[in-house]
């Protein structure tokens, strides 16, 4: 029998107002009119024999909020005594939920709900906790995600290079897709040793946006939430997502573009069916128990100034953009300008207002035995996550992107070389992905010995 007990808890945090939706533009011009699947606060409490506790929550919002998380965090130092470096938030990064950083009244006001609500879902977890043993596995999910970087005939790159404009066929992507799935499963018994309800983690990396990719007005968990729905009603499960690093990484669709916004249920089915073989104890590894810990450190990340000469036309780019939404008359005004896009623009404009030279950017890993998490606010590029998993010196990690805050794109060296759409828009000098991957390799290592 595992030393660790492990409970769930979840709330509800679907809007009852019309929601500015995240992604695809100004949020303001994207207002839901239809809750396609409802969006939920999901939170894991895992204590170990010496009673610390690690709190792993996500929710159905696109990136996380720093002031949220230290908020949450704050509550739960007062209310319970958890120790705010072992609160984990993560966004699952759907791009047809809430934009919570819009300052509307109705949205200031559902961002104080999120706080109350984060709390009741970690309470709640701590609650149900129960004995535990841990069991991990990993599979290769084929042809579901893809590198949305790639070179087209007439040698320009997408996103890139005058990306938007181009009409001429892609024939080669410039890295390989991160296809790797993990879950780490639960499995826990009753104080009078009869079964309870496994609690499954699943660790993938591709952008939560096929119900944006039609009907832009449709609020949804998009496939995570569908993955969720699958494997709890096949299971009888609790599931809760954690995005990887799908910075660089779209879905790759086997649904028609005119049937996504009904359809999404099928991409989370087919995901599914890949966790299903390696779902059963026989067919994935029980790791020993051992102890709770959390580290943070932190690094100072360069910022980018390029582009600043031409800040006047940026602007003017942008303020367009914000009136009028990325329309073709706009990507079109922007290439005839010098820029590769509206984002590359938009991109320039938002480096303008960083006043510091350098950023303080916080990380963290955790381990519940030889489990280990790592924790970075960027949206990072699969083959940052992948590198950090095939260097961590435990056997079996999560990596993931969009936790704590949100400190924007993370390119890696190499896509600095041909440059695309998170190039232009980064806030960081290239070689800060790997920056932050040696950093977070050497804290794991530090976590091992602990």
């Amino acid at each position: 029998m595992s030393d660790f007990k492990v409970g769930f808890g979840r709330v509800n945090i679907t809007p009852d107002f019309p929601a500015p939706l995240d992604s695809f533009g100004n949020p303001l011009l994207r207002i839901h009119d239809r809750v396609l699947s409802e969006i939920y606060y999901t939170a894991v409490a895992i204590t170990d024999e010496n009673d610390k506790t690690l709190l792993l929550t996500t929710y159905d919002i696109t990136q996380c909020r720093v002031d949220i998380r230290e908020e949450i965090a704050k509550r739960l130092q007062d209310e319970c005594g958890i120790d705010p470096d072992y609160f984990h938030l993560s966004g699952t990064h759907t791009h047809s939920s809430i934009a919570v950083y819009v300052d509307l009244p109705e949205v200031k006001a559902y961002r104080e709900s999120l706080i109350e609500k984060g709390v009741m879902a970690c309470k709640a977890a701590m609650s149900d906790q129960k004995p535990a043993e841990i069991y991990v596995g990993e599979t290769k999910v084929e042809g579901l995600n893809f590198v949305r970087h790639y070179m087209r005939e007439d040698g320009t790159i997408t996103g890139d290079n005058y990306g938007y404009i181009s009409k001429a066929k892609s024939f080669k992507h410039m890295t390989e897709a991160d296809n790797s799935l993990r879950i780490i499963k639960f499995v826990r018994t009753q104080d009078d040793n009869s079964e309870a309800k496994d609690i499954v983690l699943v660790n993938w990396q591709a952008h939560n946006h096929l119900t944006g990719g039609q009907k832009k007005t449709d609020l949804s968990a998009d496939y995570s939430g569908a993955i969720r729905s699958w494997l709890e009603s096949e299971h009888n499960c609790f599931v809760a997502f954690f995005q990887g690093c799908a910075g660089n990484l779209n879905e790759k669709s086997r649904i028609t573009r005119e049937n996504r916004t009904t359809n999404y249920l099928e991409y989370g089915r087919l995901i599914s069916e890949y966790i299903n073989e390696i779902y059963d104890n026989e067919k994935l590894k029980k790791i020993p128990s051992g102890k709770v810990v959390s580290i943070k450190e932190t690094i100072k990340a360069k910022v980018n100034r390029d582009g600043l000469d031409r800040l006047a036309d940026a602007q003017m780019i942008k303020d367009y953009r914000t009136k009028h939404g990325t329309t073709p008359e706009l990507k079109q005004m922007a290439v005839d300008m010098g820029f590769h896009s509206p984002a590359h623009a938009a991109g320039i404009v938002a480096r303008s207002k960083i006043e510091e030279d350098y950023i303080e950017i916080p990380l963290r890993v955790y381990k519940a035995g030889d489990v280990a998490f790592s924790a970075a606010p960027f949206e990072m590029f699969g083959k940052t996550g992948k590198e950090i998993r095939e260097a961590s010196p435990f056997p079996f990690t999560f990596s993931q992107g969009y936790t704590d805050a949100n400190y924007y794109y993370l390119p890696t060296d190499e896509s600095f070389e041909y440059g695309c759409y998170e190039v232009d828009t980064t806030r960081y000098v290239r070689g800060t992905a790997e920056q932050v991957r040696d950093k977070i390799i050497e804290m794991l290592n530090k976590l091992k010995d602990m």
